[in-house]
């Protein structure tokens, strides 16, 4: 245990010194990542998860924002895991303070799982700390520190095969097993039902191939029935979660392109502009991968991905290591997607094609596979590490784990947190009450309304919101107002119907608005606004 938590020490160091060293001096007031709306849906949910649960309210059927329909999680489990578990920090020091703190932890408690499962493999503790780095730390990870904290907490994938580890070697029983893997299971669904999915899809294969690998040995057809076991102890336990998404009707999945957001094959040896290292030309190449800056996690290196491929191929200790470059090569391959691309050119259709009719399939993204791709990549490394003790190869992992390092450079990794003295000052106290709707604006993806929302207590009620999806499907009426809401493009006519429509009491327009936007909300509104504190207010008669 000592050793687990120096390793976890010194992960923890590492996130503040990358990430953190511009949020510790005024961790309210600056926040882990770019100045993007996404996360203003975390820090959102921190706050309404003990409020509903406080007031006996089913928190999976949203009311306080997207009024007055209301929004439903529906499949996934609405930040559950975190928004329960933070509340004492939530309460005491607020959602953005919790935020940083929870993207430190994610990334120091997922590098120190990895590191257990290295060491558990290689009984070596410096390799299996490289290990730990090269996964917690890995292209993935920085692509999701910039803006998607349930995405970073990533420790149950390798926590779940140290356990399944320790069953085949006979140190734990079954009912250790099946119980500790199944709380494992609860805990990523809680987290991010996504990686759950892709974790049972890629078992779900491996598990034969694993047959073929480690030979006809009980032990793994042993620890293959009893994780069917566990996997069955996690569906009933969520089962709550998947009941209320049945019964509320509530199987509408957001569809989002599979195509755009997977990895290129060139972006294995090719970094983005979140890594440090990066040779002429990099750039030229990056600029054609197709996704989300967020998405672009496939970069392994050269150092990395050649040590990895000598690892699998190696003849000492062969079937942790072939298993391993098995598990690599299958992730990789449903990383890339339904068309496999080369520096954005489409050359051949990929693996994923056969995974897309799959039931929700079309709301995960192939890119995020690549978090298996990395964590098969760094245990092959502390595997060749151990095997031999050599100045040589700590010389090519060091490389390989410096060319892992983000781009201190950008401006990604803190930002300000945009705040409104309007709410900071709880003026909307003079205009809004519990159940009243207000439409503020800056809108949605557009600003960070979500989070002035969640920090007035849900005074009051919110028209839409940022859920990761732009329109809900009982709004795809308004679809063109949701749209046009952050930039303006919408006419008067069209907004007045649309807050009539919503029962809306009043529009705030904040700092950050479009003046476009404020123009078509002034001449949609036929009273004046009345200037309180850094905001202008637009009283809407019934």
């Amino acid at each position: 245990m000592l050793r687990v938590l120096a390793a976890f020490i010194v992960y923890a160091g590492l996130a503040l010194a990358l990430f953190g060293r511009d949020v510790v001096a005024a961790p309210a007031h600056r926040v882990i990542g770019d100045g993007g709306a996404d996360k203003t849906l975390y820090m959102w949910t921190f706050v309404w998860w003990p409020h509903a649960l406080g007031q006996l309210r089913d928190p999976l059927a949203v009311d306080s924002a997207w009024a007055p329909v209301g929004f439903d999680f529906g499949w996934t489990s609405g930040n559950a895991g975190l928004a329960v578990v933070a509340t004492p920090l939530t309460a005491s020091v607020g959602p953005v303070v919790t935020y940083n703190a929870l993207i430190v932890l994610a990334l120091a408690v997922s590098a120190s799982a990895a590191f257990m499962l290295a060491r558990r493999l290689t009984r070596a503790f410096l390799p299996a700390l490289l290990a730990g780095y090269l996964y917690g730390f890995s292209s993935y990870q920085l692509g999701h520190v910039v803006g998607h904290l349930p995405l970073v907490f990533v420790a149950a994938l390798p926590a779940a095969l140290h356990l399944a580890l320790r069953r085949f070697e006979g140190g734990l029983g079954r009912c250790a097993f099946v119980l500790g893997l199944a709380g494992l299971l609860i805990a990523q669904f809680l987290l991010a039902t996504e990686v759950l999915f892709d974790a049972a899809l890629l078992g779900a294969v491996l598990g034969p191939l694993g047959w073929l690998v480690l030979g006809r040995d009980r032990r793994l057809v042993r620890v293959a029935l009893e994780s069917v076991a566990a996997l069955a102890v996690c569906v009933v336990c969520v089962s709550p979660f998947l009941l209320h998404a049945v019964l509320n009707g509530a199987a509408y999945v957001p569809e989002r392109s599979a195509f755009a957001e997977s990895v290129d094959v060139a972006n294995v040896v090719v970094p983005t502009r979140l890594t440090w290292l990066r040779l002429p030309g990099a750039d030229d190449v990056s600029s054609r991968f197709t996704g989300t800056t967020a998405e672009l996690g496939g970069y392994l290196g050269l150092p990395v991905l050649a040590i990895a491929l000598l690892a699998a191929a190696g003849r000492t200790r062969p079937r942790a290591p072939r298993m391993l470059g098995l598990a690599l090569a299958l992730s990789f391959a449903l990383s890339l997607g339904p068309r496999v691309k080369i520096a954005g050119e489409v050359v051949a259709p990929g693996l994923w094609s056969v995974i897309a009719p799959l039931p929700v399939a079309g709301s995960a993204l192939p890119a995020r596979l690549s978090l298996f791709t990395s964590l098969a990549a760094a245990l092959l490394v502390a595997l060749w590490l151990a095997e031999r003790r050599s100045s040589g190869r700590w010389m090519l992992a060091l490389i390989g784990a410096v060319a892992l390092a983000p781009n201190l450079g950008l401006g990604l990794w803190s930002a300000n947190v945009p705040r409104s003295t309007f709410f900071q000052q709880r003026r909307y106290e003079r205009f809004l009450e519990r159940d009243d709707i207000a439409l503020v604006l800056p809108y949605g993806p557009a600003g960070w309304s979500m989070l002035w929302h969640a920090e007035s207590g849900m005074a009051f009620r919110l028209v839409g919101g940022h859920f990761g999806i732009h329109v809900t499907p009982r709004e795809r009426e308004w679809a063109d107002v949701y749209e046009g809401l952050g930039t303006g493009h919408m006419t008067p006519a069209r907004l007045r119907a649309f807050l009539a429509a919503h029962v809306v009491t009043c529009v705030v327009v904040a700092p950050g608005t479009r003046p476009r936007a404020e123009r078509v909300v002034a001449a949609a509104v036929d009273h004046p606004p009345v200037r309180t504190a850094d905001a202008h207010v637009y009283v809407v008669e019934p």
